[in-house]
């Protein structure tokens, strides 16, 4: 009986620590989920000064992964974002948010044609039961 105690208990903290990780890993690095207000300060926060005239992503910044949700009746996203790779020739990145259907599907057609690179995308309903999709496209050379 104390041998299956301590196999539960065991099991019971694995699978514990299992989903905490997956927590972590599912959300580190991201910005705090924020409605469209929230989402167009913090990204005026990044870029309030321009040393040499360049914003904060023509400084060698990109966004590399976007989320949307339906929260509390409203939508809200969350990026997450890093320094561009270093000894490139180039590079072109686009992100799209509250894309409808028809919108998406011309979205990864065309960025594909044009030789980009679907990094991260999500998607969630509304309560109407319409699917929005979220996007990034990275091209580098």
């Amino acid at each position: 009986m104390k041998t299956a105690s301590l196999l539960l208990l065991s099991l019971l903290v694995f699978i514990g620590l299992f989903f905490s990780w997956r927590y972590y890993d599912a959300n580190h690095g991201f910005t705090r989920w924020m409605d469209k207000a929230q989402m167009d300060a913090f990204m005026k926060s990044l870029d309030s000064d321009k040393p040499g005239g360049k914003n904060y992503w023509d400084r060698g910044h990109w966004i590399t992964a976007v989320e949307g949700r339906w929260h509390n009746g409203k939508p809200e996203h969350r990026i997450r974002y890093a320094e561009t790779p270093k000894g490139l020739n180039g590079l072109l990145w686009f992100w799209w948010l509250n894309s409808n259907q028809k919108e998406w599907e011309g979205n990864v057609e065309k960025y594909a044609d044009d030789g980009f690179t679907l990094e991260h995308y999500s998607s969630y309903m509304r309560p109407d039961g319409r699917m929005i999709y979220d996007g990034v496209w990275h091209k580098t050379w």
